[in-house]
């Protein structure tokens, strides 16, 4: 009974919005439409999606979203930060 992790993909998102709306902890903010939003919303950021579901015995467990975001420092440099929406 071991746990496996899985990226969230295209295909899974169906999957994945269920399990956000049968879950008392997880909000609109967790569902898929949300996250490709946010991936889309401000282009310059160059918002990647690394967001992955946990499984155990082909159930999923848990969701993690998790966007990666680039910046610049208020001194000009640059640096990336996982985020939630910025």
């Amino acid at each position: 009974m071991s746990f496996t992790v899985e990226k969230l993909t295209k295909e899974k998102h169906k999957e994945w919005d269920n399990f956000c709306l049968l879950s008392d902890e997880a909000w609109f903010w967790h569902t898929s439409g949300w996250l490709t939003y946010t991936v889309n919303y401000r282009p310059s950021l160059n918002t990647k999606d690394f967001s992955f579901f946990v499984l155990k015995e082909g159930k999923i467990k848990a969701v993690v979203p998790l966007m990666l975001e680039s910046h610049k420092s208020e001194s000009g440099e640059d640096f990336l930060e996982f985020s939630f929406y910025h």
